[in-house]
């Protein structure tokens, strides 16, 4: 897979880009908005890296984007994925995804999820985060205040018994 990331500390907005597979493939792509470390796997074509190797094949990735302020930024990249697998296998390692890395990419995930929402609470005022709980807690004592208004219209309404 070819992996794609926001390495900036802001949104990008309006990514294009143009990912060329050397000799004959290329894509166009365009992403309105990347968040901050986001990350957008593409599928590489024949589905292997050997296979790509083989063929000889250059990866060229370029484009632009721009932060939310209208800054704009410049994507050039080239890889030589034949180099890249030659060099890999004379070093003799194994690439491996294990549910214990995988666990702590979520865990980081999460914990810059946790200081996102610390980091808005502290610098905003009035921002409630409610649970379901708390939701249905807020329509029961809805209910309840209009439930006695009925009642009290409904005295209101009876004849009284002095005339």
């Amino acid at each position: 897979m070819l992996l794609i990331q926001n390495i900036g500390n802001g949104a990008a907005v309006d990514v294009r880009l143009r990912i060329k597979l050397e000799p004959d493939d290329e894509k166009n792509v365009l992403f309105p908005l990347m968040m901050p470390r986001q990350k957008i796997r593409f599928l590489l074509p024949d589905g292997n890296i050997r296979t790509l190797a083989d063929k000889s094949a250059i990866l060229k990735l370029s484009g632009e984007c721009r932060n939310v302020l209208g800054k704009k930024f410049q994507v050039d990249d080239t890889i030589d994925v034949k180099e890249v697998m030659q060099s890999w296998m004379q070093s003799n390692m194994a690439l491996e995804e294990t549910i214990e890395n995988r666990l702590s990419q979520v865990a980081e995930r999460l914990e810059r999820l946790v200081h996102s929402v610390e980091r808005m609470l502290a610098s905003s005022s009035g921002v409630l985060i409610k649970t379901r709980q708390d939701q249905k807690e807020e329509i029961d004592e809805i209910k309840r205040f209009y439930e006695e208004q009925k009642k009290k219209e409904k005295e209101k309404e009876k004849p009284s018994s002095d005339s």
